[in-house]
């Protein structure tokens, strides 16, 4: 995703904000530890997201993200669980994320 659609994406959600239903910004804290738990160094766009929403839906829409620290034990729209558990299941590449699933068994990845 280029810089401008995310930028879009952004001012649609904080325009609507009847239909958004985000868990609200984590801290650099909580998502260092999320990049540490999985290995993984976040991008600039998805760590703007996690500081400006942490995780959760714009309509039916769920972008995945951060809710909370226990990261083992919670659930969709928790990516840090979910990819977790799709490495465990699916045998997921370690340098993948999962921030989306489309419900029909595709699941949207980010190589970060």
């Amino acid at each position: 995703m280029s810089i401008e659609n995310y930028e879009k994406a952004k001012q649609l959600i904080y325009q609507n904000e009847k239909i958004a239903d985000f868990v609200g910004g984590r801290n650099n804290h909580l998502i260092f530890m999320a990049e540490k738990k999985l290995g993984l160094t976040f991008s600039n766009l998805y760590r703007d997201f996690l500081l400006s929403f942490g995780a959760g839906n714009f309509g039916s829409q769920e972008i995945y993200g951060i809710i909370k620290e226990d990261f083992e034990n919670s659930s969709v729209p928790d990516a840090i669980w979910y990819t977790l558990t799709e490495r465990k299941e699916s045998d997921l590449p370690m340098h993948l994320l999962v921030i989306y699933d489309t419900g029909g068994g595709r699941a949207f990845l980010s190589r970060l």
